[in-house]
């Protein structure tokens, strides 16, 4: 389930960064913005998901590289 989260939100329109706030109720709603936190949390969710094997070499470089 915790992949499911940067699956969810790594996208283009943010950067391709997950985000380092995200609030559900009362509504949706996502940070905008870069932070060291969102750029060490991407850096450290794409070491973590290929070294569990989520990711294969392949698609961790393709990550890497946008």
């Amino acid at each position: 389930y915790t992949w499911h989260f940067f699956e969810r939100f790594i996208r283009e329109e943010y950067h391709y960064l997950a985000p380092d706030n995200f609030q559900e109720d009362p509504r949706p709603v996502i940070a905008k913005r870069t932070s060291p936190t969102n750029i060490g949390l991407q850096l450290l969710t794409q070491v973590s998901a290929y070294d569990l094997g989520y990711l294969n070499l392949k698609e961790f470089i393709k990550r890497e590289m946008r």
